[in-house]
């Protein structure tokens, strides 16, 4: 396993060789959440765990996907990313949490209206639906029941997620 940072980021990476699968993590998440996951995954992949060190309250999320593509591999492979529209086609998918049980913690723990919360929900999907537009191969998951810690609720949404990646070689 190997342990470090770059590019404002930490990361642990589980296997060896050529790296798989990279978990981003929302931005309230720490590496301990998925750890386990991670540990469960590099017996069939090499996986890239990674948090940010640096609060990420406005991105452009063209830059972000690029740094976090940066981590995985070299930088002569990314320099032409660089151009924005260049993403590689590459199977993306992201695996959300359910909207209703999310309002709800975002009231709960959030302390705040409903009106409100679904205004920050409502931000959460336009952001993972400009992330899909990245890819002409991608997917969305949504939990059935689950807010923020879905891969300790939902499990078996990471298990079809990475089908469904397999799938698409």
């Amino acid at each position: 396993m190997e342990i470090g940072s770059a590019s404002g980021h930490r990361y642990h990476k589980f296997g060896t060789g050529k790296v798989d699968l990279v978990i981003e993590m929302g931005l309230g998440s720490a590496l301990g959440e998925w750890w386990h996951v991670a540990e469960i995954l590099s017996n069939k992949y090499t996986v890239l765990l990674y948090e940010r060190l640096r609060s990420m309250t406005k991105p452009d999320l063209y830059d972000a996907a690029i740094e976090e593509y940066c981590l995985a591999h070299t930088e002569r492979c990314v320099l032409p990313l660089r151009i924005k529209e260049s993403f590689p086609q590459l199977p993306l998918v992201l695996v959300t949490h359910t909207s209703e049980y999310s309002i709800k913690e975002i009231m709960e723990f959030g302390r705040t209206t409903r009106v409100l919360a679904e205004k920050v929900e409502q931000i959460w999907q336009e952001l993972m639906q400009k992330y899909l537009a990245f890819s002409k191969v991608s997917k969305l998951i949504r939990a059935r029941d689950s807010g923020h810690y879905l891969h300790l609720s939902e499990p078996e949404l990471i298990n079809e997620a990475l089908d469904w990646v397999s799938a698409q070689k």
